[in-house]
């Protein structure tokens, strides 16, 4: 797994790598070790480097990434290749596409073995700003040519779960069509949604959307489960997300095989408490959710918040 990472001792935003024998502990290679550090230059288009693509073609590792620079005025994407995912080179400038314009994002990358296929995201025209996705399509994987038919994927009706935007996502080829994972927000949550596409243009939502789902309050993905990575390996889908509540956020894991979350030792799996954020005597304070369950089980959430104020 590649991630982004910022450190108290370090000049800038760099990329970390770690690896993982079953997708769930992870093991951090020695910062040291990471040959992609970004300098702390607001004069560069690369100034803040994030949503990372990785893709192995042969035996070459290649690593596409959005950057901008402080002030939100100068982004791109960048491009970086690697023998060992350790060790990069990057391309001299941002990549742009055949009619000379600068690529805006990265979103997912897949290479079929003669093509690169890329998806990103772009604001819509008008008065109200939608995010939708498009597509784009490479032989180099430098220089992308723009599908005529975007977007290829746009927000949902009024009211839907996705009617804001439709943004980072994942896409995977099952030996017959494509699959993508999405970040869907309608202004209040962000969950993952999935479509599936034969040309990786044309695609049809599940009416089972979203398949990942925010949690309820207090859990760690209960306000955004958001920009997934996706494996698909032996008939079995593995998902990497975002999981977000208003104190921050960390890495959630989902899984389709049944064998093996009954494996899991549900048991030694040491959860975070629920915790919500709020207004108290005048000041910010946070309560342990699961604490009042059993206590005042018959209470909603502002019963809850109101007995704890009392309690307190």
């Amino acid at each position: 797994m590649w991630y982004k990472g910022w450190g108290s001792n370090s000049s800038g935003w760099g990329f970390g790598l770690a690896t993982s024998p079953d997708g769930i502990d992870w093991k951090k290679i020695q910062e040291e070790q990471i040959g992609f550090i970004y300098e702390n230059d607001s004069s560069t288009w690369e100034d803040v480097a994030y949503l990372i693509e990785v893709e192995k073609v042969d035996s070459l590792y290649c690593l596409w990434y959005t950057g901008r620079d402080n002030k939100r005025t100068l982004r791109g994407v960048g491009f970086a290749k690697s023998l060992d995912g350790i060790h990069w080179v990057k391309h001299p400038d941002r990549l742009r596409f055949t009619d000379g314009t600068y690529l805006p994002n990265v979103s997912s990358v897949l290479y079929d073995g003669h093509q690169f296929h890329l998806w990103y995201s772009n604001k819509s025209e008008g008065i109200i700003k939608f995010i939708h996705l498009n597509y784009a399509s490479s032989n180099d994987g430098i220089t992308w040519k723009k599908y005529p038919g975007n977007p290829i994927l746009t927000v949902g009706e009024a009211g839907a779960w996705d009617d804001q935007a439709v943004t980072q996502c994942d896409v995977v080829f099952n030996g017959e069509f494509f699959e993508m994972f999405y970040h869907g927000w309608n202004l209040v949550q962000a969950q993952v949604g999935y479509v599936k596409s034969s040309d990786g243009k044309a695609w049809t939502k599940s009416p089972h959307n979203p398949v990942i789902k925010a949690s309820e309050d207090g859990y760690f993905d209960s306000w955004l489960t958001s920009y997934p990575v996706a494996v698909y390996h032996n008939g079995v889908y593995r998902v990497w997300y975002y999981g977000v509540t208003h104190q921050g956020g960390v890495a959630g894991y989902a899984t389709t095989s049944e064998s093996e979350a009954l494996a899991w030792e549900k048991d030694k799996i040491i959860k975070s408490p629920r915790k919500i954020r709020l207004l108290a005597f005048n000041k910010i304070q946070f309560f342990n959710v699961d604490s009042l369950v059993d206590v005042l089980p018959e209470l909603n959430r502002k019963g809850k918040v109101d007995a704890y104020s009392n309690l307190a």
